[in-house]
This record gives structure tokens, sequence and C-alpha cells, in this order.
């Protein structure tokens, strides 16, 4: 170095070599629970796999190298090892999310940073789904009533075990193994309660839920727990049928059917209090105070509803009938339950709240129970004037007390529904443009490949945040499944989570793979935006049936204000003039005209919110129903161009002068006018149904898919079951004293396979229905045709009479699930001679003679199962022409060595370099 005339003295500089990464081989290894097999991949960097996998590393140097390292962002490395070809192995499993590096020895042993920094990206196990399709909502039974529950579960790598659980009253809970053994992607089981053994009787009430848990070893089994449900049991007796069309008939167009709201109020906070149960686990401490709190109020609110309508009860009924007492008696202790759960609640300990919820659900049901027999009694003849007239008053209590409930419920139901609509428009919109802006990348990435170019970092990153808005996306639809029952919007949620899931995979891979990954992560995304966009259209049909039911009320209420107007005049006419009688008369024309008007200008805000209703929805139709949209525009515009609002009021204010006969053709003119916006609503749901006939192939092959599933799960279920069975009599089989008895089980297996085969021909012959003719008193008639108990033993030393009874149900199901696919598709010009053999085939199932031949069970099990598969296969690809896609039922899976030779051809694009 030399500056201004000085010299430094002279170094010397030697280059050294040091060692790089010249290509980084990874192999994948999932963990065993997943069956998935090991992955390759070539000049790879990033990793993107499951939480457990151990990832092999095959690093190749620019230069040999005695040794190196993986170093992670913790502080933590693994070895790597150098082999006798010169590259270097090691490995590290994956376990947490962040970056790490290749470090490598240089020839005078230090160490060199030889990569970059790659990213690890771990793709979380996610924990079942569950929930019931059949019934798959709050119902009401008999007491002598079947009562079949079905669950669905799945699972990213597998269910392994699914439960039901059942009480009575919230007594002790009961469970029943619905599926477990070999772990399937999605189970269904189901389950028939013969709820004539529980002892129940009205008011009595099951409750019952279900949970689904996985397969992984890794963190450990994931549990998931369905919504908990209701089933009311109700009379079946002529006095209540009297009940329900007298009591339950009145309150002004449909007052009536508000009896029930107390114990409907209790069942939703009975149902609320355990979600916050069940979501405990992953709710933040300051969010389940919140909703805890949030419950508590709730009950509080309809304690204090309670009470004050015993205090009413009390006040006007007195101690006239015993029977009415005892309705006053029962409320206040459910208040007295309802104040327990509120302790339960202020202190937090939302467990410990539902016991006391539940006891003052059966009681509030029982005293509604009691009430609709009293006023059936009452209203049906059984009583004098004056019990008459004590149970109109009672009815007029409750009814005024309930219909406050329902009005709120129904207000916040329809709040809550219209905002779970919004949230599910705007989610729609957003992945339509996250699907444009993934299409735009996979088609950078075939343009670069047709180059020979290499895929560059921005790839990565925008899968990575594709990802992230992905499991934004689906933490959206997780709350709102919480709040509502919504199927498509589970199964979208699902879909979402796999896109997000192969965005990650696609992050890590690049375009080494072709675009595969992404191209996977866009399918899944457009599927789960189909799901919601299926959602949409079914909104339609409910909002419009919804407008329906308002204008029909309205349509009938004011015939019955015409009536009370009409009565008005009448007896204005007739009154006498003179006197006290002529002041009491005017007085009392006073307070009905006051009524009248305050129902006027309940009608006019009525009409007004039904207008705004039917514009709302004309707009929200307009792209997929022109035909419906125009015509609910033409309904809302009848109530502005025939001014029904203006007459509504023109006639309340008529209402104070003398009668004349304008004011009853006013009233006759209202009538007319809504029963005509009525009829017009109705011509717009008929011209709905091009976008449900759109949908409706794709729901039949659903439907298609779950039928094949069901089956599967059942097949699966009865080997597991008889597997168990087995094991259990192998010990006593041995004995010696039941060696007689051994071979008395396997003659009478014999010769039952025997007449088993016979009846299955016979059915055939029937129409696919058992037995049907057969005059055979041994066989044909009698114990094997009825209650599966009534013949005893075992079944070919498999199953017990009530595992039959339940095996012979759950396929009565499935024939009746394939009765109605085969009408829909008929509605849809498909023909369904294929599914009509699959149907006779179930109808065999129905026959207790089947299941002691297992040999033959097991055969026609394999091939209903087979066909019912291959026909959905064939739905599928009608329904899907245009879709590259394949589909099978189970797990999406694709045709055997399909995925691997796609791959393949993916990663061999990858490969190719343009000619330079």
């Amino acid at each position: 170095v030399e500056s201004n005339g000085v010299r430094s003295a002279k170094f010397t500089l030697s280059v050294v070599d040091l060692p790089t990464v010249s290509q980084l081989d990874l192999e994948y290894r999932f963990p065993a629970y997943t069956g998935l097999p090991p992955r390759k991949i070539e000049n790879a960097g990033d990793v993107a796999a499951i939480r457990g996998t151990d990832v092999l590393f095959r690093v190749t140097p620019t230069m040999k190298t005695p040794g190196g390292r993986i170093v992670l962002n913790d502080g933590s490395s693994a070895t790597l090892t150098a082999q006798a070809d010169g590259t270097l192995t090691g490995n590290f499993a994956v376990k947490t999310q962040g970056f790490y590096k290749i470090e490598l020895t240089g020839p005078h042993g230090e160490k060199v940073d030889a990569s970059p920094q790659y990213t690890i990206d771990v793709i979380d196990d996610q924990a079942p789904m569950v929930r019931f399709s059949k019934p798959g909502r709050d119902s009401q039974a008999t007491p002598v009533e079947e009562l079949f529950l079905e669950a669905r579960a799945d699972d990213d790598y597998g269910v392994r075990n699914l439960q039901l659980y059942y009480s009575v009253n919230g007594g002790a809970q009961k469970s029943v193994n619905l599926f477990s053994g070999k772990p399937l992607a999605e189970v269904s089981g189901s389950h028939t309660i013969y709820l004539e053994e529980l002892g129940l009787k009205p008011g009595d009430f099951v409750s019952y839920f279900a949970k689904a848990t996985d397969t992984d070893t890794v963190a450990g089994p994931k549990t998931a727990t369905s919504d908990i449900y209701f089933v009311q049991i109700r009379p079946f007796k002529k006095d209540y049928r009297a009940a329900q069309s007298q009591a339950m008939g009145g309150g002004g167009g449909g007052g009536g059917q508000q009896v029930g709201q107390l114990s409907q109020q209790q069942r939703e906070i009975v149902a609320a209090t355990f979600n916050i149960v069940r979501d405990k686990a992953k709710t933040k401490p300051d969010k389940f105070r919140e909703n805890v709190v949030f419950m508590n109020l709730a009950q509080a609110k309809l304690r204090e509803q309670v009470e004050d309508l015993v205090q009413k009860l009390k006040a006007r009924l007195g101690a006239v009938d015993p029977s009415f007492n005892n309705i006053a008696e029962t409320l206040p202790k459910a208040v007295e339950e309802m104040k327990a759960a509120e302790a339960q609640l202020k202190a937090l300990k939302a467990d410990d709240a539902l016991q006391p919820e539940q006891r003052a659900l059966k009681l509030l049901q029982d005293a509604e129970q009691a009430y609709e027999v009293q006023v059936a009694m009452q209203q049906g003849g059984g009583g004098g004037g004056g019990q008459g007239q004590m149970a109109e008053d009672l009815a007029d209590l409750f009814e005024l007390e309930l219909d406050k409930l329902a009005n709120q419920y129904e207000m916040q139901q329809r709040a809550e529904q219209q905002q779970g609509d919004q949230q599910i428009d705007q989610l729609v919109e957003k992945l339509k443009e996250l699907a444009r802006r993934q299409q735009q990348e996979l088609e950078r990435q075939r343009r670069a490949l047709q180059a020979g170019q290499s895929s560059s970092g921005g790839g990565g990153s925008s899968q990575r945040a594709l990802a992230d808005e992905l499991e934004k996306a689906v933490r959206q639809l997780q709350q709102l499944t919480r709040e509502q029952q919504r199927p498509e919007v589970t199964d979208a949620m699902r879909r979402l989570q796999d896109a997000a899931d192969a965005a990650r995979r696609a992050a890590a891979n690049g375009s080494r793979d072709g675009g595969a990954q992404a191209n996977e992560a866009l399918q899944r995304l457009r599927e789960a935006q189909q799901r919601l966009e299926r959602n949409q259209g079914g909104r339609g049909d409910r909002d419009i049936q919804r407008v329906q039911r308002e204008a029909e009320a309205l349509a009938s209420e004011q015939k019955d204000i015409a009536k009370d107007v009409n009565g008005l005049d009448q007896g204005a006419e007739g009154s006498p003039q003179n006197g006290q009688n002529a002041q009491g008369s005017q007085a009392g024309r006073q307070e009905k005209t006051q009524q009248l008007g305050q129902r006027k200008d309940a009608m006019d805000k009525n009409v007004a919110d039904l207008q705004n209703e039917l514009e709302k929805l004309a707009n929200s139709m307009r792209r997929d129903e022109k035909d419906a949209a125009r015509k609910l525009d033409e309904a809302a515009g009848s109530i502005r161009d025939k001014r029904i609002r203006e007459m509504i009021r023109y006639s309340r204010s008529a209402l104070n002068g003398s009668p004349n006969q304008y004011a009853r053709a006013m009233e006759e003119s209202i009538s007319n006018n809504l029963d005509a916006l009525s009829r017009k609503i109705n011509e717009a749901a008929g011209s709905m149904g091009r976008q449900a006939k759109q949908d409706s192939m794709s729901r039949a092959a659903d439907k298609a898919r779950d039928i094949a599933r069901g089956l599967e799960s059942l097949d699966q279920r009865m080997r597991d079951q008889a597997r168990q069975r087995q094991q259990g009599s192998k010990g006593s089989q041995n004995s010696p004293s039941s060696q007689g008895s051994q071979n008395s089980q396997g003659s009478r297996g014999s010769q039952s396979a025997q007449n088993g085969q016979q009846g299955q021909q016979d059915g055939a012959a029937n129409n696919g229905q058992p037995n049907g003719g057969s005059t055979d008193g041994a066989y044909g008639g009698g114990a094997y045709r009825g209650d599966a108990r009534n013949w005893g033993g075992w079944y070919g030393g498999y199953w017990d009479p009530n595992d039959v009874r339940q095996f012979r149900r759950d396929f009565r199901e499935w024939a009746a699930d394939a009765e109605a696919l085969r009408r829909q598709l008929q509605q849809n010009n498909v023909n369904p001679r294929d599914l009509d053999d699959i149907i006779r085939d179930l109808y065999r199932f129905d026959n207790d003679r089947l299941y002691a031949d297992p040999n033959g069970l097991a055969q026609l099990q394999a091939q209903v199962t087979d066909k019912m598969k291959k026909f959905e296969f064939s739905l599928r690809r009608k329904t899907d022409a245009a879709n590259e896609s394949l589909s099978l039922s189970g797990s999406d899976q694709v045709p055997e060595g399909f995925r691997t030779a796609i791959e393949e051809y993916y990663r061999s694009l990858a490969k190719k370099q343009s000619p330079r």
C-alpha cells in the first residue's frame, strides 16, 4: 500500500478454495401413523413436512470435505457424515417452524457457511372433524320410537375411533363405540336408540354428542367433539294432538307456536355452555371468560322471565285448580336450578354448570307439557265455563310471555344468520381473488420452465403468503361453525386446510415438481370455493321461504283485522244509545279501536320490513336466478304501486270516525292486495331452481359418496366387532365342556348358511325384499323376520342378537338413502338402473339368517360396497366431465399409480432445459 510517498511492506494473498453446496437432495420419511411412503426431492432446499417427519439429507459439495453439520435456528445442529462417494449425509426431525443452513468444514478445519438459509415449514396434523348427519338437529319423538343417529368424522391421516355419548335428562352418560380398528380417512358410524327400553315419559329429553379421535402418535391423539343435540319426548295420544291444534293454534296468526320457547331458550343455553367447555383448550383465557360471563347473563335473563311468569300465575290463578297450581310449582324449581347454574358460571366453572342447566331444562319441559295437556282438556270440552275462562287466562299468560321470547329469539337468530351469510359472501370473494393470484403464479412457473429457468425466491414467498391467507380463512370458518350448523362450510374448511398445506409444500419445492403442489393447492381452493357457493345457493331457497311465510302471515293477520273491524262497526250500530249502557259500549269500542290501531301500526312496520327484504333478496339473486329476482322486484314494487302501507295507515285513522261502507271496502282492498303479494312471492319461489338444478347432480354424487363411505365404515365395524368376539371366546372354546356346544353351533351355522343362500335367492325374486312371499314356517315367517333378539343365541359365533338388530337397522337406512338418491337421479333424467341392483342387495341384509353365515355376509358386503363405489365414480365422472381431477370415496383417492405417474411427469418437465 502506497500513500503520499510512503509504501508499506509487501503481503501475500493466497486464494483458497472453500466447499459450498453443489446439490442438496432430501428424503422425507413421514411418521408411521400417516401411512405415507417416503418421498425424495432432488435439488431441494426449503423443508415443508408434517411434524415428526425425519428428513434425510444428501449433500454434494463443490470440493471434498471431511464433514459438516446442519445448523438450525434454535442453535441445535445435526452432524453431516462424509461418504465414500464424496457426499455427506445427515438427518433431523421436523419439530418446530424455523430455518436451517448447511455448514461444511474447510481444508484447514474452518467452518464455512456453505448454503443460504432455508425455511422449515411445519405442517400440523389437524384434529378430526365430527358431526351428525342424522338427524343433525334437535328433534322430538314419542316414548316408543326408534331414534336412529348417524355420525360422520374425517381426518387428514385417519380416524382411529368414533364414540357416541348419550344421556337421559342430563343423567349418567352411556357410550357406544361406533367405529374402531383400522383407521380410515372418513368414517360414518350409526346407532339406533330404542327409546321404549329407556322408560321415558313425555317431558323427558335425551341428549347426545359424538367424539372422534385421530391416529397422531407424535403430538398425541387429538379428539374432536360434535355439538350436543336434544330429543324431546312428546306424547303420542289423541289429547296431545288436540293440545297442538287448539292450544298452539291461537295468538294472532301463528302465536301459538311460541309454546316451548322457554325450553327452547334453555336448550340454547345448555348447548352454548357445552360448546364453551368443549372449546376451552383452544380458547384464549380472556375469550373464555367473556363467553362464560355472556352465558351467565343469558341464564339470568331467562330466569328473570320465568320468575315474572310465576308471579303472574300465582296472582291471577290463585288456588282454583290443582293441575294448574302444579305448573306454578314446577317453574320455581326450574328457577332454583337456574340460580345454581348461574353460581357455577359466575365462578367460571362452565363444566359444573351443565348439570343444573339440564335439570332446569327438564323442569321447563314438564311445565310446558302440563300446560299443553291442561289447555287441551279445557278447550276440548273437559270443563265448565269457569274452567274454560281459567284456561284462557293461562293461555294468555303463557303466550304473552313466550311471544316476547319468540320474537327476541327469532330476531337474534336472523341477525346471526345474516351476519354469517355476510361473512361467507366476503370469504367467497376473497377466495376468488386468491384463486386468481394462484393461477397467475402457476402460469409464471410454467413460462419459467419453458424458458429453462429455475424458480426464484419470490414464488416460495407467494405460496407461504397464500397458505397464511387460507389458514386465516379456516379460522374464520371454524368460528362460524361453532355458532351455526352448516355442513357445506365444514367441508369447505377441510379443503381450505388441504390447500394451505399444499401451498406450503409448493413453497418448499419451488418449480422442482413442475408446479404439481401449487396446482393441488389451486384445485383444493376452488373446491372450497364451490362448497361455499353451494351454501349461497341453498341460502336463496331458505330466504324466499321465509318471505313466503311472512307474506302469508300478513295476509292472515289482515283477514283477522278486517273481521274485527266489521264486528266493531256492527257493535256500534246495534249498541244502546242511552244511559250507562251507552257509555259502557262506547268505552268498550274505544278499547277495541285502540287495540286495532296497535295491530295496524305493527302491520305497517311489518309490510315495510317485508318490502326491504324483498328488494335485498332480489338483488342477491339477480346473477343466478334472474326470473325469480324479477318476480321479487315486482312483488316489492306492488307494495309501492298499490300503496299498501298508505292504505293501512289511512284505515287506522278511519277507525276513530263513524263506521261507513268505505272503511269496510278499504279493509277488503288491503286483504286483496296482500293476497296478491303472497301469490307473487309464490311465483318467484316457483321460478327458483336454475342454480339448484346445476348443483343437484353434484349433491347426488356427494350422496352416493356418503353411502359408499357408510357401507365401508359399517363393514369395518362389523369385522372388528367379530374379531373381538372371537378373541374373547377362544379360551372357552378350547375347554372340553364346550366341544359339544361348539359342534352344535357349527352344524347350525352350516344349515343356516344354506338356508341363508336360499333366502337371498327368494329376496332377489321378490324385488329385493327379504322373505317376501315366503310361507316357510321355520325361516320365512316369525322370528327370522322380526326382532333379531327373538331368535336368541349367537350368529355364527360373531354377534349377539342386539348386534344384528343394529346392523339390520343400519342397512335399512342405507337402502332408504339409496331410494332417495334414485328419485333425485330420476328428476335429473339419469337412468338409475345400476342403483336398482344395489338397492335390491341392500334389502337382502334385512334378514336374520344372513348373519349366521359370516362368509356369505362378507361376500355380499364386499359386492355391494364395490358396486356403490363404481356407481359413485361413474356419477362423479358425469358430474365433473370438465374437471380433470379424479375422485373416489373415502379420501379423495385416485387409481393405483396415477398420482405417482403425474408427479413423475411434472418432475420430468422441471428437468427439461430449453436449447441454448
